[in-house]
């Protein structure tokens, strides 16, 4: 957005009393407000120079260019770039634009001596370790800390801040997309207290995003916010971050064979969902049926005195009376079997599987065993296997059946989707998903921490005036750009005329607050075509008579889907 402008004068260096004696920039400002507009056929000769002294660097640099191009003269988009940097720095560098909807602080307490790990709510983690305060002389702090914290994830939450989000480089303005933003300080009995040196609490912060189909995961960074220097400083502090797609949507700019790629997986991974809702039926197996070749024996197992608990309890809810045996995998010597045994223990392994335990002093014999059935109770066993298994292969076809026409409708779809997409050959086809990044991080001071990737500039776009249903025109205001295919939040100064940089994006939205905390808002989402139409020379918001305090109400005006 911003340009390096160098000038070079004869004019001797600024001393502390032309710099006083030239302070007021608001008044100038107030002046270009007021200047007729200007008759582009005829131009005024010569020029006045107004000499102007500021504060800083970058007010004394517009306040340079304004020198070279007056006022008077037809305006160009160097005038508006720097009429708009003039008025944001009039402006407090962090401003709520409706006070009583500022995202609000949370409190938790905690004991600096012990540190601790703190779920603070779904979205929000943290990692403090043991002695990590110190007060402003440097001294260790124990007792009970104040963390006040709170977060912002996406762009009605950047709007309600008042936080800025842009980052400049030398001169060059970017914008930025937000992987999520935390705000954290740290008080003790209402003092404010710092981090010890090497000392970092541990976020982990999960944001909802909208994200082209490239991965993003590694192209973001740390920033914190330098509420006196008023700019973002990049942090050589490492982030990592983990993407969840959650839905798979149409827009416009990636080409059809990386779309159908998308479809394929989605199709793929929504036949595997099918498949998984639908379980397959269990067969049943006979597991009281003796193999032929295995040999059994019986135990009288209802005689046993010196069973102990589980032992006992396994009898009492098996009914195991004159059950037959055999070993699974082994074999044994029967007549050891029958050399007497005073103590049996019995462990349920499950799957008609008990572990049998022969104990006699200090010798034991330990094995496997399935029960059995003979006779008449294999029988009437046998035949209720039967039963189970024609139910089996019944639930089975039945399935199949079922599990096939799903698939099918799933293809269907699909090729659906695929058939639409051969068919406009003229459009650009990308693919965007929702989903939520998970951003893991650490800060080694409080403040204000913004995980970030930059954003090319948009182009540039010259609006004439925003005005409402009633006539208003909204001049000397702040005026935001919602681009609902980033994670960011524009604005621009709408004054005499508002110069917008234009993101490439087919569905954003334009809004002005008034002075009654009221908002002016475009009645339908716009995109890049239509807001660079050289026609376009008018915003037409619609005021909203509507008393918007809390956050709630603002989100569901602002960002309808």
């Amino acid at each position: 957005m911003g340009n390096n402008y160098d000038f070079r004068f004869n004019e001797p260096p600024l001393n502390s009393k032309r710099i006083e004696q030239h302070k007021d920039f608001s008044a100038l400002l107030q002046k270009y407000q007021a200047e007729p507009a200007p008759d582009k056929k005829k131009k005024r000769p010569g020029m006045r120079v107004v000499w102007l002294g500021l504060t800083t660097a970058v007010a004394a640099a517009i306040a340079l260019l304004l020198i070279i191009r007056p006022f008077g003269s037809e305006v160009d988009t160097n005038d508006l770039f720097a009429a708009q940097d003039a008025y944001f720095a009039e402006q407090a560098f962090i401003q709520p634009p409706i006070p009583p909807a500022n995202p609000p602080v949370v409190k938790k307490t905690m004991r600096a001596e012990q540190g601790g790990a703190y779920k603070l709510n779904a979205n929000l983690s943290l990692v403090i370790p043991e002695m990590a305060f110190m007060d402003d002389r440097g001294r260790e702090i124990t007792g009970e800390v104040d963390l006040e914290y709170r977060e912002m994830h996406d762009p009605i939450d950047f709007f309600l801040s008042g936080i800025p989000m842009y980052y400049d480089s030398l001169g060059q303005k970017y914008q930025m997309e937000s992987a999520g933003m935390i705000e954290i300080f740290g008080f003790q009995e209402g003092n404010p207290v710092q981090l010890a040196p090497g000392k970092t609490i541990k976020v982990e912060l999960i944001s909802k995003a909208i994200f082209s189909g490239e991965s993003l995961a590694g192209n973001f960074s740390l920033f914190q916010l330098d509420t006196f220097q008023r700019r973002w400083v990049r942090s050589d502090l490492p982030v990592q971050q983990a993407i969840n797609y959650s839905s798979l949507e149409r827009s416009a700019d990636l080409d059809q064979v990386a779309f159908l790629q998308l479809l394929a997986e989605a199709e793929a991974d929504a036949i595997t969902q099918a498949e998984q809702n639908l379980p397959v039926p269990q067969k049943p197996i006979n597991t009281y049926e003796k193999p032929a070749s295995a040999p059994s024996f019986s135990l009288q197992l209802d005689d046993i005195e010196n069973a102990d608990a589980e032992t006992q309890s396994i009898l009492e809810q098996e009914d195991l009376t004159g059950v037959w045996w055999f070993a699974e995998g082994q074999s044994y010597d029967i007549s050891v079997l029958q050399a007497g045994w005073p103590e049996v223990q019995l462990r349920n392994k499950g799957d008609n599987l008990f572990e049998m335990t022969l104990i006699a002093g200090d010798s034991s014999l330990q094995l496997l065993l399935h029960p059995v059935l003979v006779g008449p109770e294999l029988e009437e066993a046998t035949e209720a296997f039967q039963v189970d298994l024609a139910n089996y292969t019944a639930a089975l076809q039945t399935w199949d059946q079922e599990l096939t026409a799903r698939k099918k409708n799933i293809r269907d779809s699909f090729a659906l989707k695929r058939q639409e997409l051969l068919n406009e050959q003229a459009a650009a086809v990308q693919s965007k998903r929702r989903g939520t990044i998970t951003s893991s991080f650490e800060v080694n001071a409080f403040g204000i921490w913004n995980c970030d990737r930059l954003l090319v500039p948009g182009e540039v776009k010259v609006i004439e005036k925003l005005e409402d249903q009633k006539g208003q025109v909204y001049q000397n205001h702040t005026a935001y750009l919602l681009d609902k295919n980033t994670n960011t939040l524009y604005h621009f100064y709408a004054g005499k005329k508002a110069l917008v940089e234009v993101p490439q994006s087919k569905d954003m939205m334009i809004w002005v607050v008034d002075k009654d905390n009221k908002i002016a808002v475009l009645p339908q989402p716009i995109d890049q075509e239509k807001l660079m139409d050289n026609s376009l020379e008018t915003l037409q918001l619609e005021w909203q008579d509507i008393e918007l305090s809390r956050p709630g109400d603002i989100r569901a005006l602002l960002d309808k889907d």
